[in-house]
């Protein structure tokens, strides 16, 4: 009788001391995935979308109670894997970044529960806007109306530096202003010589200006300023020839300059040099035809050399990533053949902005890739001109003084556009 009631309990206590799932299995129940859910608000191929858009999904809730966050995902490529933000609480997320203008970005929402179960949306689209109007900052900043300057971004600053004023004068005044509402002069009288056709930027944590023409001659000397009231002479004579309407920038951590007018014509030489004071010829001739008047920017890993004038009016579009070899990206870009134009990289863009084709233009155009160009605006609602500057700054394309030939001719006002 003793070994039956054994028994008895032995069995009871396996009954009800030992949970089983369903096929029997007395291993712990699996965890399971947080619920589906979707995108919302924002409608899949939304376009016109805002640069810093608001990104909301439904809330996906967890079948065993465990507490939800998101990862999401955007990107040009479909589908996205870049990661945006993870750990989210929230079912919306707003960047604080702005993306590039007509551009379509990809994204998603993977939900968690923190256990290595995820559940994903499906994939949306949307399209970036494009450029916004051109907004009058000044018509008349504190500086005497110009053309042939240049404009430069430096401490949170816009800087106009020289130029070509209406009274027939070359300047060496040095100009900034916070908002391009208000400027200060920063000096009437900066260590260099007056001139326009020069070149302006920025390395090494200084401003720095590269030849020119000071209303007698072409100049071949290279200033720096940490500041832009104090001018340091980095060299009377650089190794290249004295010239002006030429191209700098900086890029693989030198300085360049590129092509203009010399004592010979236009030329199509490039220099660079790591300190502003010696110069190496990286090449006599370049690729591309001697020219002046045109732009020269570093973007996505390379230089590139934009339109310009030879003994014509060009469109080409050159590229080189080391100054040596240039490859003729296209031979006609879409916008007209033109000069004395200006050119930013923008919104992750090359973008050319005016100048003169026969007619000053006030046109604006952009390409991702430097071969195909598109038309944002074709008339800005600043005047048609050729010789101003642009730079960028805030987030915005800014857009300087110039020439436009009416009976003001000369011009001193300031634009930007997002």
């Amino acid at each position: 009788m003793k070994v039956i009631k054994i028994l008895v309990l032995i069995t009871a206590f396996t009954l009800t001391g030992c949970s089983k799932n369903d096929d029997g299995d007395s291993s712990p129940p699996q965890n399971q995935a947080p619920q589906a859910f979707g995108l919302s608000v924002m409608p899949n191929n939304a376009t016109n979308v805002d640069l810093l858009p608001i990104f909301d999904w439904v809330e996906s809730t967890d079948p065993d109670g465990d507490t939800v966050t998101y990862s999401l995902y955007m990107d040009t490529q479909n589908p996205p894997t870049t990661l945006v933000q993870d750990n989210i609480a929230q079912t919306q997320f707003e960047i604080t970044q702005p993306l590039s203008h007509y551009a379509t970005y990809y994204w998603k929402v993977v939900a968690t529960d923190g256990q290595a179960t995820t559940e994903s949306t499906s994939t949306f689209s949307f399209t970036t806007r494009g450029l916004g109007l051109a907004v009058e900052a000044t018509n008349s900043a504190g500086f005497i109306p110009r053309r042939f300057h240049q404009v430069v971004t430096f401490n949170n600053k816009l800087w106009v530096i020289g130029g070509d004023n209406h009274n027939g004068e070359d300047e060496n005044d040095v100009w900034s202003s916070p908002d391009g509402v208000t400027w200060t002069e920063v000096t009437a009288n900066a260590g260099f010589s007056e001139r326009w056709g020069h070149t302006v930027t920025i390395f090494n944590n200084k401003i720095w200006v590269i030849g020119g023409h000071d209303g007698t001659n072409q100049t071949n000397d290279v200033w720096s300023s940490p500041d832009g009231i104090t001018w340091t002479e980095a060299t009377s004579n650089a190794a290249f020839t004295a010239r002006s309407k030429h191209q700098s920038l900086v890029f693989d951590n030198k300085l360049w300059v590129i092509g203009g007018t010399d004592i010979n014509g236009t030329n199509n030489s490039v220099w660079s040099s790591s300190d502003g004071v010696t110069w190496t010829e990286v090449t006599a001739s370049a690729q591309f035809s001697g020219r002046h008047s045109f732009s020269a920017l570093s973007f996505n890993n390379k230089m590139w050399v934009i339109s310009g004038v030879d003994s014509y009016r060009k469109n080409d579009v050159w590229s080189s990533t080391d100054g040596v070899t240039w490859t003729e990206v296209t031979a006609s870009a879409g916008f007209s053949p033109r000069f004395r134009q200006t050119a930013v990289v923008f919104s992750n863009k090359l973008w050319v902005i005016g100048g003169d084709d026969g007619n000053n233009k006030n046109d604006i155009w952009y390409s991702n890739n430097g071969a195909d160009w598109y038309q944002a605006v074709e008339h800005a609602t600043f005047t048609e001109r050729y010789g101003h500057a642009a730079t960028v700054f805030n987030n915005k394309i800014w857009i300087i003084g110039g020439d436009d030939d009416t009976a003001n001719g000369f011009l001193g006002d300031v634009w930007s556009i997002d």
